[in-house]
């Protein structure tokens, strides 16, 4: 069996935090007619404006439909390409401030017709870490963790979109 390696990312935040608060960014579906603008600009403005709150972007940015997908691609705004364009542009303020990032199925359409991970390109874009599976998190932040004053607290956590679709009666119950 070959050594595997678990990768992780570390991230030190400022030690004069006293808590943080990490915001999941997922399933925007930017494209979809559905698409709430009020409420991811209001999530973005949060995170951009409260100096402990912090975000993962999580998968499902962008609607992406393509002719093989479920999706109606003819009522979708804007082609995956202007959907991504869209969505570098207003995370760009909160880049700083993002985590890392993963994809979601919406975006694995392209992938899996084309090879072309738009989530990647998203995350390059904005310089932060991408997991496309999953990202495990090593968050460390503020000063005195048992009694030492220059010990930071240190949590870990882990992200990944996941496929479920709602298929359970507690998805459905949200």
């Amino acid at each position: 069996m070959d050594n595997l390696e678990l990768i992780y990312y570390a991230r030190q935040l400022r030690t004069t935090l006293k808590n943080v608060i990490v915001v999941p960014i997922s399933d925007a579906h930017y494209g979809n007619p559905y698409f709430s603008k009020r409420h991811f600009m209001e999530t973005l403005q949060y995170v951009q404006n409260t100096p402990n709150v912090f975000a993962i972007c999580n998968g499902d940015l962008c609607e992406s439909s393509i002719r093989t997908s479920k999706g109606e691609i003819f009522k979708q705004v804007g082609s995956p390409q202007d959907q991504r364009n869209w969505i570098i542009k207003q995370l760009k303020p909160i880049k700083h401030k993002i985590l890392g990032m993963t994809t979601g199925n919406h975006e694995a359409r392209i992938y899996n017709e084309v090879g072309v991970d738009i989530s990647k390109d998203i995350a390059d874009a904005l310089g932060v870490p991408y997991r496309p599976e999953g990202m495990l998190l090593k968050i460390s932040f503020g000063s005195g963790n048992s009694g030492h004053p220059n010990k930071p607290y240190v949590y870990w956590g882990y992200a990944t979109h996941g496929y479920g679709g709602a298929r359970t009666k507690s998805a459905k119950a949200v």
